[in-house]
């Protein structure tokens, strides 16, 4: 009961803070970022329907989302470079070429990871393996 209270609450609160942006127009202005919004609250509600109701599909369904996820939160990574440093196009560009090779190796190593022959107890911990550093590469990204 817990756990269903506070996935709907996450979905108000995502909710709000888009009509938010549409209301001051940030969305016009940070589009990848409140397009990934978008994208968290249609997750959720196909998350938490399948949860309820096939839950024998929820991982695959989990997966596939995550990973798509993954993807548009990486833009939004490129979009705050892209806004925080418009002021400078020399900085920008080569942060920007910079992010996009980091981003590369990441998603290379990842899949040379996944491609890897491995044990069959290891398995189910690749996808979260990947998972973790792409995360660790957008925190770094946007901490630096």
């Amino acid at each position: 009961m817990l756990g269903q209270l506070i996935w709907w609450s996450s979905i108000a609160l995502e909710m709000a803070l888009l009509a938010r942006g549409l209301q001051n127009r940030l969305a016009f202005r940070l589009p990848v970022f409140y397009s990934y919004i978008a994208f968290v609250i249609f997750q959720d509600l196909v998350r938490l329907s399948t949860f309820q109701w096939k839950y024998d599909l929820y991982k695959r369904v989990f997966w596939s989302t995550e990973f798509l996820g993954l993807a548009i939160g990486s833009l939004v990574v490129f979009e705050i470079y892209k806004v925080s440093l418009a002021a400078y196009p020399g900085a920008a560009r080569m942060a920007r070429n910079a992010l996009a090779v980091v981003f590369l190796v990441a998603l290379v190593k990842g899949d040379l990871t996944l491609r890897a022959r491995r044990p069959a107890g290891k398995r189910p911990r690749l996808p979260r393996k990947f998972e973790r550093v792409l995360r660790v590469v957008q925190a770094a990204a946007i901490l630096h």
